[in-house]
């Protein structure tokens, strides 16, 4: 076997191989309309959005039912199973080819669709390798809130020289500083919300390197 997705079966039980025979019962023209439903479940994330795949394929795929169910189960089973990173498509194919897995008649054209099939996984895969990364390391940013605050300053506040017993303590108020109160919330417990304050310079430093980020990220964006 070329593909690590195939060594990993001791044997390919009678299960598998009654599937994808029913996978290549459905007609070609059929047989195709399955690969972008099927890309859609690698971004289902509940068990109403995965029923709902599922009843959008037979209600408009002209074919039995029932058999196309367990095509979707058969290419699911491939999808969630093979390992991009590990396996190329032309290697899994191979294998499915020399277990004797493709039909007898349309070999070529079940071949075909694996490869479209398996490049289709490929990008989503990708895809969803960028965004795992790109959000799995550190919390998610999600909400930002901010207001001004003055705060008073006071001339020789309390428990600086003279000013250690209350009774002698007369605060006199020579003004006030604005500062920025700043409220990040995150997509992650403990804590969910965290506030800071920040004043003038230093919130202009905190935008000036924001902004600066910005412009990296989208120079990024434009060698990908």
């Amino acid at each position: 076997m070329k593909s690590k997705l195939f060594r990993s079966f001791s044997n390919i039980d009678e299960a598998f191989k009654k599937d994808i025979n029913v996978l290549w019962e459905i007609p070609a023209k059929e047989r195709e309309l399955l690969i972008p439903i099927i890309r859609r479940f690698m971004f289902a994330e509940t068990n109403r959005e995965v029923d709902s795949l599922r009843e959008e394929a037979t209600s408009s795929i002209d074919f039995d039912k029932s058999k196309l169910l367990i095509a979707i189960k058969m290419l699911r089973f491939l999808q969630q199973l093979w390992n991009p990173v590990i396996d190329q498509p032309s290697d899994v194919v191979q294998d499915i080819r020399d277990l004797g897995l493709l039909p007898s008649d349309g070999a070529d054209i079940a071949e075909a669709f694996l490869i479209r099939f398996f490049e289709v996984v490929k990008q989503d895969s990708d895809e969803r390798m960028k965004r795992s990364f790109a959000s799995s390391c550190l919390p998610n940013y999600l909400s930002v809130d901010a207001v001004v605050d003055l705060r008073a300053v006071f001339r020789n506040p309390f428990g600086f020289g003279e000013n250690e017993q209350i009774a002698l303590y007369k605060p006199e108020c020579i003004g006030f500083v604005p500062v920025a109160v700043i409220e990040i919330e995150r997509d992650e417990d403990e804590p969910k919300k965290f506030r800071f304050q920040i004043e003038k310079s230093a919130l202009k430093r905190f935008i000036d390197n924001l902004n600066a980020t910005l412009n990296e990220i989208e120079v990024a964006e434009k060698q990908q």
